[in-house]
């Protein structure tokens, strides 16, 4: 699903800067330019030390100090810069204040950006912040297609119904078998485990568990199948999952369980009252026909961004195809 068609005739002209070692900001920041289709450079970048708390002003060649993979920081400076980290944002303020960049913040606060993306359970948009219904993420139609496309040969033999297991940890697993197995026995079903996390002791108790449920259990040991699962999926269970990870089963559109024993996260209620997922229970319902359209807030921040850049910037108008 892509918005309205608009292009930079310079790549360079827009920056994605990510602090180094940080995927998870990354995703976000990557995310909102692809909802813009701004063709944009990735810069991972770290700075040594003792520089991250010198003030801009008083380092010499600043950008001489910077390390950024994969290319370095050089002209043409962008119109345009995401950024996603400490190091990033101070990325960011040099541009904006030397070369009147249109600056983005993703995660933190920052006065001196023009728009400021922060995750709330509350969806608006308050002068320039811009708040979202949870982390970004880059899951689109288009790229589940291509991972169901890609992935059928290898759960083509599990029946359907299936449903896609995700276990990130696993304090109670007995009893989250003995859920499935309950919910099996009502409504039969297939299960595509996604366990790299798992210990071989896990393992076994999980093939001791799933004895009755035709199963495919990945633990890392060949290609990636997590979109393969997500594409292929008529309900997703999700074991105490990072915020990422939920935020990008919404893009599904289809039924969302969380199971964990732990008290559930102002995120996880904030998805549950708003009927995007559910607990996963014994009377569990896992494939109930009433489905909200599927989650998709990098999209609608996209638009947004967009219209502000091209209010800031309007001689770009001039590059709309």
């Amino acid at each position: 699903m892509k918005s309205s068609g608009f292009s930079i005739t310079e790549p360079g002209k827009a920056w994605v800067l990510v602090d180094e070692g940080n995927p998870f900001l990354e995703t976000q920041c990557l995310s909102i330019v692809e909802a813009m289709e701004f063709p944009a450079h990735l810069h991972r970048v770290s700075i040594p030390s003792f520089w991250r708390y010198v003030p801009l002003n008083f380092i010499p060649n600043f950008f001489g100090k910077v390390y950024s993979s994969p290319t370095s920081l050089t002209p043409p400076w962008p119109s345009l810069v995401i950024c996603g980290g400490r190091i990033s944002l101070k990325l960011g303020t040099y541009l904006k204040k030397k070369y009147n960049v249109f600056t983005v913040a993703v995660g933190r606060t920052g006065s001196s950006f023009n728009k400021i993306i922060l995750e709330s359970h509350r969806p608006e948009e308050m002068g320039k912040n811009i708040m979202t219904f949870g982390p970004l993420h880059r899951i689109q139609q288009d790229s589940l297609l291509h991972a169901r496309k890609a992935f059928y040969r290898k759960i083509d033999h599990l029946p359907k119904p299936r449903v896609s297991l995700f276990i990130e940890e696993h304090e109670n697993l007995e009893a989250l078998i003995e859920i499935l197995i309950g919910l099996h026995k009502k409504s039969p079903f297939s299960l595509m485990v996604y366990g790299d996390k798992l210990s071989e002791e896990d393992r076994n108790r999980l093939e001791r568990g799933f004895q009755k449920i035709p199963y495919f259990l990945w633990c890392g040991q060949e290609e990636d199948p997590y979109l393969g699962f997500l594409a292929h999926s008529d309900a997703i269970i999700m074991s105490y999952p990072s915020s990422l990870m939920l935020a990008e089963a919404t893009a599904v559109g289809k039924p969302l369980f969380v199971y964990s024993s732990h008290r559930l996260d102002s995120y996880v209620q904030a998805l549950m009252q708003n009927g995007y997922a559910s607990r996963l229970t014994h009377e569990s319902l896992l494939f109930s026909r009433s489905l909200l359209a599927p989650l998709q807030e990098s999209q609608r921040v996209g638009e947004m961004l967009k219209g502000a850049y091209l209010e800031a910037f309007p001689s770009s108008l001039l590059n709309l195809s």
